[in-house]
């Protein structure tokens, strides 16, 4: 994969999430557009990220087993024909197919074009600089998707003065459909991927061998749980953030237009993070086990203030720096975590961490919606249990640092 350059892993990455980007702000508007309501709306998102978490394993296995490139084309196809039959479908069996499909794309995506990216990486300059292509993983991720969320508005308002009948939220599906298409054909054009199993079947692939390296690194398994805390974290952020913030600010017109802003300062604190963190590593090259932890906590910090503020100006910084933290946080997780994989189950183990993430999601989801029903505590008392959560899980990891921290030092 040697003729494969960088700026093209960067220009693929960046339009994928782009796409995925110019949909994610418009989808449910686009589903009740389509004549759900909001009870049917839950179990169309309910059944999408049920096809996500079926399949996430699965498509990681595929992904050792058919390679990377293979696996990335497929989520490509699955997106832009998810997205054609959300805008050209009417029938409930339409909608169900697309829901399966675009749920189909983001679990063949999760660790194949990563897993690619990163076997490119260590092929091409060695695994001692693997928290630089964490990073630019991050990096280009984030930049595709914020700029595809400020685009979607845009696309949605030119779609509407064209069209006038039309609410404008198919207008980027079919964008998305387009770009998903071309990526399609630049990647079959600019990747050359250099398989990991040979054709011999001399390295084991399968849920067999993940299983046996999880169980036999302790430091491994509590990474891939402690990803579960973090989706377990994350989505109590996502789902609530919106909500808090309109209840600090009592509703008013100032807060609605803040919501656009501080979603954009979310995005680029984690970008920032994202970069960050490689100096920080840089800085500490022996001690990533030991800058994982710091920035847990650190990030638990910020966690409790965030719950805690009321008003606009610390609610803020309190987020940025939530964002900030966690875009260190993930990259020092994901450099240790592919440190501690080879190379010809890295799509399986990587799908397994995102799994993971799956699972801390949706229990997060049900635990808020017993608690708040339950309780009258409010979302600060869901984001101080999320706090909780992710304390619990670092715990061993602090305890047994010394024992561990050898483990992830690039050889």
């Amino acid at each position: 994969m040697r003729t494969t350059k960088l700026y093209q892993l960067g220009m693929l990455f960046m339009l994928s999430s782009f796409s995925l980007g110019t949909t994610l702000p418009v989808m449910n508007l686009l589903l009740l557009d389509k004549g759900l309501n909001l009870s049917t709306l839950a179990l169309a998102m309910g059944a999408y990220s049920l096809v996500v978490v079926i399949t996430e394993i699965p498509s990681g296995l595929a992904s050792d087993y058919f390679g990377r490139k293979a696996c990335f084309l497929f989520s490509k196809f699955a997106s832009a024909v998810g997205s054609l039959l959300l805008v050209f479908g009417n029938s409930l069996v339409a909608l169900a197919l697309a829901v399966l499909f675009l749920g189909l794309a983001r679990a063949f995506i999760s660790g194949s074009f990563e897993a690619l990216a990163i076997d490119w990486h260590n092929d091409t300059y060695g695994v001692q600089g693997l928290h630089r292509i964490t990073m630019l993983i991050s990096v280009w991720d984030t930049i595709g998707l914020s700029a595809g969320a400020l685009a979607s508005g845009f696309i949605t308002t030119w779609v509407r003065r064209g069209f006038p009948l039309s609410s404008g939220y198919d207008g980027n599906f079919l964008v998305s459909a387009v770009l998903n298409l071309a990526v399609l054909l630049l990647a079959l054009v600019l990747i050359h991927e250099k398989r990991i199993v040979s054709s011999e079947g001399d390295r084991e692939i399968g849920l067999r061998p993940v299983f046996r390296l999880i169980v036999g690194n302790k430091l491994l398994a509590l990474l891939l749980l402690a990803a579960g805390a973090t989706g377990f974290l994350l989505s109590s952020i996502e789902k609530y953030w919106q909500p808090r913030l309109v209840e600090i600010g009592n509703g008013s017109e100032s807060t609605a237009i803040f919501l656009g802003v501080l979603a954009f300062i979310g995005f680029m604190s984690a970008l920032v993070g994202a970069y960050a963190s490689t100096k920080v590593m840089d800085r500490f090259p022996k001690s990533v086990l030991g800058v994982y932890v710091v920035l847990r906590l650190v990030m638990v910090v910020s966690i409790l203030a965030l719950s805690s503020v009321w008003h606009q100006g610390p609610y803020t910084a309190a987020f940025g720096a939530f964002y900030l933290f966690l875009g260190m946080v993930e990259v020092s997780g994901q450099v240790m975590t592919n440190s501690l994989t080879p190379s010809h189950i890295r799509s399986s183990v990587l799908s397994v961490s995102s799994f993971s993430m799956q699972v801390g999601g949706l229990v997060a989801s049900a635990f808020a919606a017993v608690w708040l029903h339950a309780t009258t505590q409010g979302i600060a008392s869901v984001w101080k249990a999320s706090a909780v959560v992710v304390l619990v899980v670092l715990l061993p990891l602090v305890v047994f640092y010394r024992r561990w921290k050898d483990q992830v030092v690039p050889k």
